[in-house]
């Protein structure tokens, strides 16, 4: 009996590692949201397959965000309620604009404050001019995310899930910090570690006191 109920799970699972491998040729680049939406499958088995065809190269991570919605507009929505300006860096790996933001249906939009800069070099020179530190949030630091200490005008940076940022980039930032996690674990969804981080930041600078 047990046998038999193992061997219907594994039957399960590859239809469903099928079913996501064929609506991907089908689609083209799926967030997991959308792949979610149009599998039918649920949130959790989405997240374990597309991970074990990540690690074993049978998919490659290319950007950030999603068509329609995904982090992009979480990041969006974080920063427009707590008050936060996002910079976005191009190129994004995917498509990011106003008419892009109207589409997928972000309803703070007209609240959300973000600046774009053309590529790294511009939005470094324009931190450096300022005195602003560059925190970079990446799994390959030692220091813990709450061991450190912030400043009210840090800048925050996250790099893609599957590559984190380029090595020149990760040298030239001013701190760099994990989050605790259990071992053998890939990482946090950038969105929720930005959420983590921007808290604790907020925090220790007295931010929440001035919201209400």
């Amino acid at each position: 009996m047990t046998t038999q109920v193992r061997g219907n799970r594994d039957l399960i699972k590859a239809m469903n590692r099928s079913l996501i491998l064929n609506t991907l040729r089908r689609e083209g680049h799926l967030s997991r949201t959308q792949l979610t939406e149009i599998s039918g499958l649920s949130v959790g088995a989405v997240s374990q397959i597309t991970n074990e065809l990540l690690d074993s190269k049978w998919l490659l991570e290319v950007g950030e965000g999603d068509y329609t919605g995904g982090r992009r507009q979480m990041l969006l929505r974080l920063g427009a309620c707590l008050g936060v300006t996002l910079h976005i860096i191009h190129p994004t790996g995917f498509p990011f604009s106003r008419k892009e933001l109207k589409r997928g249906g972000l309803d703070y939009l007209d609240v959300a404050q973000f600046i774009e800069h053309d590529s790294y070099a511009h939005f470094d020179s324009h931190r450096r001019s300022s005195g602003r530190r560059l925190v970079l949030l990446t799994t390959k630091a030692s220091q813990s995310a709450y061991a450190a200490s912030y400043r009210d005008d840090d800048i925050l940076m996250v790099g893609r899930e599957s590559a984190g940022v380029p090595a020149e980039i990760a040298d030239g930032a001013d701190l760099r910090i994990r989050i605790p996690m259990l071992p053998e674990r890939r990482s946090l969804n950038v969105a929720v570690a930005a959420s983590l981080i921007l808290g604790e930041a907020l925090r220790q600078t007295g931010r929440f006191e001035t919201l209400t």
